[in-house]
């Protein structure tokens, strides 16, 4: 079911939306900027979830060089959320060449 927003605004008000939208449509400027929040939003998720994960590698191992290569992965990860989809498939592939490419060549200790 199709729904409605309806505001109100004074003249000043509408006349900074209106300068801000551009030839946008209303729908398109409030779904840019929606979509502009979610992935604020996700980046902010993806901090704090590493963030957490690398609390407990350095409390449990003491190591900080794997906190370290966490970070990286975070950076990585946030560097592909803010990419356009294409790119991102793109993307994609080369670090999961790299990452196969160091996992064969770490030793095999268990």
């Amino acid at each position: 079911m199709p729904k409605e927003i309806r505001i109100v605004l004074d003249e000043e008000e509408y006349e900074k939306l209106v300068a801000v939208k551009g030839s946008k449509s209303w729908k398109e400027l409030l779904l840019a900027h929606a979509k502009i929040r979610g992935e604020e939003r996700l980046i902010t998720e993806i901090s704090r979830g590493f963030d957490e994960l690398r609390k407990r590698i350095i409390l449990v191992t003491e190591d900080t060089n794997l906190a370290m290569i966490l970070e990286l992965c975070r950076v990585i990860i946030v560097r592909l959320v803010k990419m356009s989809h294409e790119a991102r498939e793109n993307a994609v592939k080369k670090v999961e060449e790299s990452l196969e490419a160091i996992i064969k060549s770490l030793p095999q200790e268990y």
